[in-house]
């Protein structure tokens, strides 16, 4: 059932009030303090609040009043709604039978808020402004029962509700050294350390966002390092099947190329000699005085055959 809007013009020319009609299933409590304001605008709120007539109030005016106030209130419900109250005459009668059938005050609406109150849990994404108009709503559900919490018991109910890996620290600090606590210092406290925090985050999301610049530039250079050496191999690719890799000579693989394999005994040979050398050097230093002083050196050189056997 989509909900209907009205707007209320009352006894007071300058006010216009406008709001959303009762239809049963909207909240009842805020709708009631919705009429209520528009009431008192209108200077009808006698009607309600007193059983009878004020003793300056003529009897013709006091008939009037009522249904001035009946009027304004069935303006403010939908059809199926006013026909509970379709023919009433008395403002207060009428009241009381909206508040019985939708302000239920059973035992069993009282067990639930209670549960709820004492269960009530900050949820995660949530703002400190939801939450609180969470937790104030359902401190009216409370007071439309007749269930009245103690100031001290608001106080420690929101902060106990608050996440404990976000909110800690606020609440350490914020009992420091207390001996009572007030549920209006706390809300605001707590809304004024959710602003200064909301001030902080921009810095932490800019330096969040120059750590993750940094990260990308070293990527991208690790990536184009890869790319240089993958161009690097990728002369390979241009060998034909019979074609010596290190050569580049057609008829055979480097594995079977003779320059290589001269190369590569040389390369040993060499080897071979610096490790000679270096032994001779480490028997001299531990001999003391068998020492050469003399200051030579000498190497050895191995031959290298090619394709014919013959010497170079």
């Amino acid at each position: 059932m989509t909900e209907e809007s009205t707007s209320v013009k009352t006894m007071n020319p300058h006010p216009r009030i406008d709001m959303v009609k009762f239809n049963g299933i909207n909240n009842f409590e805020i709708w009631r303090c919705e009429v209520m304001d528009a009431l008192n605008a209108s200077n009808l709120e006698d009607t309600l609040l007193l059983e009878k007539r004020r003793s300056k109030t003529t009897d013709e005016e006091w008939k009037k009043m009522n249904r001035s106030t009946c009027g304004l209130i069935r303006s403010c419900l939908t059809q199926d709604i006013k026909n509970l109250v379709l023919h009433e005459t008395s403002a207060r009668q009428l009241w009381e039978t909206l508040e019985k059938k939708y302000l239920t005050k059973s035992v069993k609406s009282r067990l639930q808020l209670k549960s709820k109150l004492y269960g009530f849990q900050m949820q995660k994404g949530c703002s400190v402004n939801e939450h609180i108009n969470r937790y104030t709503k359902l401190l009216t559900d409370l007071v439309n029962v007749d269930v009245k919490v103690d100031e001290k018991d608001k106080a420690v109910i929101l902060l106990n509700s608050l996440l404990v890996e976000e909110y800690e620290t606020f609440t350490l600090t914020f009992i420091n050294d207390r001996q009572t606590l007030d549920y209006h210092e706390v809300s605001s406290a707590l809304a004024s350390y959710e602003t200064r925090r909301k001030e902080r985050q921009p810095s932490q999301s800019s330096s969040s966002t120059e750590a993750l610049l940094v990260r990308s530039r070293g990527s991208s250079r690790k990536g184009s390092d890869k790319r240089g050496r993958s161009k690097s191999r990728s002369g390979y690719r241009d060998l034909r099947k019979n074609q010596c890799a290190f050569y580049r000579e057609i008829g055979y693989w480097k594995v079977d190329c003779p320059k290589y394999k001269g190369k590569k005994k040389e390369s040993k040979s060499e080897a071979n000699l610096a490790k000679v050398i270096n032994t001779q050097s480490n028997n001299s230093q531990a001999g003391g005085s068998d020492s050469d002083s003399s200051g030579f050196s000498f190497s050895v050189t191995t031959p290298i055959t090619g394709h014919s056997g013959e010497k170079e």
